[in-house]
């Protein structure tokens, strides 16, 4: 009987026959396992960022409350709610300008060029 030995994404794998005064299958598994114990810290550990995270970070809560504040519904049942602002919209600076600049800068490069202009097109229809 020939046997042989192939390396395989399951490790390697013995395969053959062994000579017997009968001819029974025998099907044989070996695996190794990520210990239960190293599953679970790790799992913990997952966990315990996440937790740390929402007590370090008090952006949740300023929208909570922002939410509670400041909502109210509509008469078709639609939730309205003012805009949240971390910071003063000034401290935006222009912009506003620069995109409007922006916008119109490619308005003109697609007028320029009707085959950009095709392309754009299909690709946002």
């Amino acid at each position: 009987m020939i046997q042989s030995l192939q390396n395989s994404v399951f490790n390697y794998i013995v395969t053959g026959g062994l000579p017997t005064a009968d001819d029974k299958l025998h099907c044989f598994l070996l695996s190794e396992q990520e210990g239960l114990e190293n599953l679970i810290s790790k799992f913990w550990q997952l966990e315990s960022i996440e937790d740390e995270s929402l007590y370090l970070n008090s952006q949740p809560k300023f929208c909570e409350d922002h939410f509670v504040n400041n909502h109210r519904r509509d008469q078709t049942g639609h939730y309205i709610v003012q805009m949240a602002f971390l910071k003063e919209p000034s401290c935006l600076g222009e912009s506003k300008q620069t995109a409007i600049r922006r916008l119109n800068s490619l308005w003109r490069k697609l007028e320029a060029s009707p085959n950009l202009s095709t392309v754009v097109s299909k690709l946002y229809s």
